[in-house]
């Protein structure tokens, strides 16, 4: 008689796949536990990740991967690293921990290093190199190690195809160097010249009269570190998008790899936002900046603080190609007015078809006819006194409009119209006034230039009442077509709020308004209208005359 084997306990892979994912789905089951089990076999490697990359929100990380970079390593940079089913990734978005000094963040740019080289391509970057408004202190030897990084990271990113870059945040040496004037022909010579050469513009079409200004470093902050671009690997660079979100990249040592990538990359969009630097800085930045993106088309300058008007338009005269242009507000900064005085210099945009700035900036450019020939949109953000305050009346807005489309319709000019506000938490008093007030011709004839119009709420939690005063008020508009209203707050907040309940409380009030965007939920009001008329009409009609 054979011996009969006593029964094997049964193990983890002896289960089917869909046991073993209701097991390490379990909500008590660590994260962490799924990356120590992806690295034990290749079946639990493909069912662990895809549920690790799930509980961090990534549905499909081939095309967008969003992580945060902990201590440990245990996160979704190292879950990237080790996967075996994403040869790419379309768009990476990489959140750096915050420290008081650089050093410990060596360690996590050497693995987002290590993850973009591992990779085929990656299209779009994101990093994240701070929390927002936090300084971290940099000196001595630390500075030129960090520098030796983050220079190999952004040399690998843009060896693995990228197309877009971003970096934001991250004010690191802002106190380690400052600018210098220094005479041309008292110029530093050898080694110290080749590095400058990459900073600043060629000098031999400058006058020998000419200043120009060089970085040094302070007295405590060790020797001087110039990063570059590694022309050989990324002489076919596909970069063409630029957002410079951080002052990291315009101060040393940062500053020399970004001249030297505009350099070697075929820039045509260009962003520039939330950054704070001195006005000197500014001002010695932009021009080199101008002079290596010839092709540029799309431009954006959003809440810059220190910079100057008249930088701004010697800044513009120098892309004539520009088709696409936004001014944020720049000019509402405390620490520099960026006015643009009537002395100052008027840039020639002869290609601009869409303008997006304030009221001062485009009555500026309106001066002169020859500065804006082919204009095809043009979005009007209102001037300080709206924005300080809130929203100060349609009266001040339909000034701003009127003065604006009277120079239009002289330089025989007839953009698409759209205005841009922000509601502050208090306007709903003060639009309750302009409610009262009885609008004049004049005024009602500036609100019906505007055609399109852009709201956004200060506050996340707009209540029903609240809602009807901004539909009542919008109505003041009477040409509107379209209209776009969003708020801050999370995802659930949106959702909560951007329902047809509330498309309908707007387009009953606006009945001339065929579109409506709620924090990017697209409405057809001309359906809204119609089904609002048809329900109205149910009630008072009997159902065998509707043929229902």
């Amino acid at each position: 008689m054979a011996e009969i084997s006593p029964l094997r306990a049964a193990q983890l892979l002896d289960l089917p796949n869909e046991l073993i994912l209701l097991i390490l789905g379990r909500p008590d089951l660590p994260s962490e536990a799924l990356l120590s089990l992806s690295m034990l076999c290749r079946r639990l490697h493909n069912l662990a990740l895809p549920l690790f990359f799930e509980i961090h929100g990534m549905e499909d990380p081939a095309q967008n991967a969003k992580v945060t970079m902990l201590d440990g390593g245990r996160d979704g940079v190292s879950a990237l690293q080790m996967s075996l089913f994403i040869p790419a990734i379309t768009k990476l978005y990489c959140s750096l921990p915050h420290y008081d000094t650089i050093p410990p963040l060596f360690s996590h740019i050497r693995r987002l290093r290590v993850l973009v080289a591992r990779l085929a391509f990656v299209r779009e970057v994101t990093i994240l190199l701070d929390t927002p408004g936090s300084f971290c202190g940099a000196s001595g030897d630390g500075v030129e190690t960090w520098a030796l990084e983050f220079e190999e990271l952004l040399n690998a990113i843009l060896k693995r195809g990228c197309t877009s870059l971003t970096l934001r945040y991250g004010r690191f040496f802002s106190e380690a160097y400052q600018l210098r004037p220094t005479p041309i022909l008292a110029r530093p010579v050898h080694a110290f010249r080749n590095a400058v050469r990459h900073i600043l513009p060629d000098s031999s079409s400058r006058e020998p009269g000419d200043a120009w200004a060089v970085w040094q470093k302070t007295a405590d902050a060790g020797t001087t570190v110039w990063m570059e671009l590694d022309a050989e690997g990324c002489s076919a660079s596909t970069l063409t998008h630029f957002r410079v979100e951080s002052s990291i990249l315009l101060i040393p040592p940062c500053f020399s790899w970004f001249i030297s990538a505009l350099r070697h990359s075929l820039i045509t969009n260009l962003e520039f936002s939330g950054v704070t630097l001195p006005h000197q800085i500014w001002a010695a930045v932009l021009p080199p900046i101008a002079a290596l993106v010839p092709a540029l088309t799309t431009l954006t300058l959003s809440n810059l603080y220190g910079i100057s008007g008249t930088d701004i338009l010697l800044f513009l005269a120098k892309l004539p190609r520009l088709t696409s242009l936004t001014v944020g507000y720049t000019e509402y900064s405390r620490h520099v007015q960026s006015s643009y005085p009537e002395s100052g210099l008027i840039p020639k945009l002869l290609q601009l078809t869409h303008l997006h700035a304030p009221s001062t900036f485009i009555c500026h450019l309106l001066r002169k006819k020859s500065s804006l020939p082919n204009l095809e949109t043009l979005c009007i953000t209102p001037r300080r006194l709206i924005m300080a305050i809130g929203l100060r009346g349609v009266r001040h807005i339909g000034r701003s409009v009127s003065d604006i489309a009277h120079r239009l319709e002289k330089h025989g000019l007839s953009p698409v119209l759209s205005l841009e506000i922000q509601r502050g938490c208090d306007s709903d008093a003060e639009m309750a006034e302009d409610l009262a007030l009885v609008p004049g011709e004049e005024l009602v004839r500036s609100l019906s230039a505007i055609t399109r119009l852009i709201v956004y709420n200060e506050s996340s939690d707009l209540t029903a009442r609240e809602l009807e005063t901004l539909a009542r008020w919008i109505s003041r508009f009477p040409a509107l077509l379209h209209v776009s209203l969003r708020v801050r707050g999370t995802a659930a907040h949106r959702d909560a709020w951007a329902t047809l309940d509330s498309a309908r409380t707007i387009s009953e009030q606006n009945p001339n308004v065929r579109s409506l965007e709620l924090d990017g939920k697209l409405f057809d009001a001309g359906k809204i209208n119609a089904l609002h008329q048809l329900g109205a009409l149910a009630r008072e009609t009997p159902s065998s005359i509707l043929g229902i």
